[in-house]
């Protein structure tokens, strides 16, 4: 589903309604920026994972909280042709 969208004199995008629906996007959601590459990754965030409101001129931030669900998720994997980064001078 491919569709195209206009950057406004305010510097505001209109996501089409067949997007928000598809993905049950609600009116006032907060949303990571991510750039990509030429593009921007738009994800949603949920009030659970926020930190407290940003100000004005304050970026979104996402908690630390968030690390300590990482933390483990690798345990039990391959270690075996692990490279040393001791060998560069």
């Amino acid at each position: 589903m491919r569709m195209t969208t206009q950057l406004s004199e305010n510097w505001t995008l209109t996501i089409p309604s067949e997007i928000v629906a598809a993905r049950a996007w609600q009116a006032g959601q907060r949303f990571l920026l991510i750039p990509s590459g030429a593009g921007l990754r738009l994800l949603p965030l949920h009030a659970a994972r926020l930190a407290p409101a940003p100000t004005e001129h304050q970026p979104l931030i996402v908690q630390d909280a968030e690390l300590e669900k990482l933390r483990g998720m690798a345990r039990g994997a391959a270690t075996d042709n692990y490279r040393d980064r001791q060998d560069r001078y």
